[in-house]
């Protein structure tokens, strides 16, 4: 089915009320070539408010892979690759890092 929407500060507003069967669903946009600058710009809000509801915003599995990228971005210089670690590599490093904080 295709709807008409409007693309307004980082939200897709339907044009019409639409009922649908379940509360999260998966959408496909298009956005004319001519309407997408060149060179991209940073977001006022993430790119992951570009759906249906708010509600919506932390289940598209799409948007999980742009947040370590803007984790990236904004870190710029100071990011670093974490090596693989298991749970209990993690729970060590905590453990580690707790008694280092309260001289344990």
């Amino acid at each position: 089915m295709q709807v008409e929407a409007i693309y307004n500060q980082g939200r897709i507003e339907l044009t019409q009320p639409l009922q649908l069967r379940h509360p999260r669903v998966r959408v496909m946009v298009e956005v004319p070539d001519e309407e997408v600058l060149d060179t991209p710009c940073i977001p006022s809000e993430s790119p992951i408010s570009a759906t249906l509801n708010e509600a919506e915003q932390s289940s598209m599995t799409g948007a999980q892979d742009t947040i370590p990228n803007e984790i990236k971005h904004i870190l710029g210089p100071l990011y670093r690759q974490r090596p693989a670690a298991s749970a209990a590599d993690d729970k060590q490093a905590l453990l580690d890092s707790l008694a280092e904080k309260h001289g344990s």
